[in-house]
């Protein structure tokens, strides 16, 4: 697939896989809503609590990997995407893709 390709297959999904690693060394995957924005190939911007798991585990190893995927009718397609994930917690940078969220107290405390 050419990146074209790619970029629309994965607009199309409606969840991601996306991978951290624990204290111990050991991988760990969740499914998530898909990305709340997306600059191309390069960068994925996903939401949630500053208090989840993840936060805890990308803070201390920002390794990571994404995964999409469709099931067809007779096969399954996937795409997985490997990098670096950096936990936003600035305001500025990350409130426009939370504009569809509830938010109670100071949203900068409790969403990145």
């Amino acid at each position: 697939m050419d990146n074209n390709t790619i970029e629309n297959f994965i607009r199309k999904q409606k969840v991601a896989f996306i991978c951290s690693i624990d204290e111990e060394g050991f991988p760990n995957v969740k499914a998530m809503l898909k990305p709340r924005k997306m600059d191309g190939l390069q960068h994925f911007y996903f939401s949630t609590n500053t208090s989840s798991m993840r936060v805890k585990q990308y803070m201390g190893n920002p390794n990571a990997c994404v995964y999409f995927y469709h099931k067809g009718l007779i096969k399954y397609v996937g795409v997985m995407l490997k990098g670096k994930m950096e936990v936003l917690t600035c305001r500025n940078r990350w409130m426009p893709l939370l504009t569809r969220l509830p938010t109670t107290g100071t949203p900068s405390s409790i969403h990145c």
